[in-house]
């Protein structure tokens, strides 16, 4: 009987995790419609988006501890690079970024409903994953433009979500793409993340996460082979934060 009421209670938490998610982010879409005539989307952001959208983790009585590095620069526009676990990883990286950013993504999540929606008018830049020619130079194209208005980029350089809590191998490109647009890398390990919520179920757990920022890492004058190693580094701080390894 207690199995049966724990599961009831598991069940009745996911509905709401969902509902939650999607229904502030349709509010938030049609708010920021209302508002971009007027203010550009920079503005909203800084104004109260960011806030707004990181609310989802209190709405969900998740307790959100936030560790910034010491040399950690909260004005300086960066490529931050995040674990990629479910659908809560935008919201704790609004509630982590201290300033305006846009996602880069692959090209079909644009469609998907209302994340889409936020994401494309948000300046997310897209992946096209059936281009092979010229693909990252247009990404690199996009960065630049995006590090002229002012904004960050967020990415999740596994190119996938997690499916067994570890922090898998890094791509490239987005490294690659920061040099080249000169921007710094900085990491971002999400702890706690995968408890609540993994790739494949539709069930959500209650949870706390801790979220460790990174400093500054510098991509300018880099060789192909030290983007590499950078990539490396990037990906083995993150792994140690979320799983203590080295």
């Amino acid at each position: 009987m207690k199995n049966f009421f724990s599961h009831i209670k598991t069940y009745l938490f996911s509905a709401y995790a969902w509902t939650i998610c999607y229904v502030w982010m349709f509010f938030l879409f049609l708010v920021l419609i209302i508002l971009f005539p007027v203010f550009p989307h920079r503005k909203t952001h800084e104004a109260f988006a960011a806030r707004a959208f990181a609310l989802v983790l209190k709405m969900l009585g998740i307790q959100t501890k936030i560790h910034y590095d010491e040399k950690f620069d909260p004005q300086c526009r960066s490529v931050f690079c995040q674990n990629h676990v479910n659908l809560l990883d935008g919201f704790i990286a609004t509630a982590s970024i201290p300033h305006v950013f846009c996602g880069l993504m692959h090209a079909w999540q644009f469609w998907i409903p209302i994340y889409g929606w936020l994401m494309k008018i948000s300046q997310g830049i897209a992946v096209h994953q059936k281009k092979k020619s010229g693909k990252l130079q247009d990404i690199i194209e996009q960065a630049k433009k995006r590090k002229q208005m002012g904004y960050s980029i967020l990415c999740f350089p596994e190119g996938h979500r997690t499916r067994d809590g570890h922090v898998h191998s890094f791509r490239k490109g987005m490294f690659f793409m920061a040099r080249e647009s000169g921007y710094p890398i900085v990491p971002i390990a999400v702890k706690g993340n995968y408890e609540i919520n993994q790739k494949g179920s539709r069930l959500f757990h209650p949870g706390n996460l801790e979220v460790f920022v990174g400093p500054q890492c510098s991509t300018e004058g880099l060789s192909d082979m030290q983007i590499e190693t950078l990539a490396q580094r990037t990906q083995q701080w993150i792994r140690q934060k979320v799983e203590g390894q080295l």
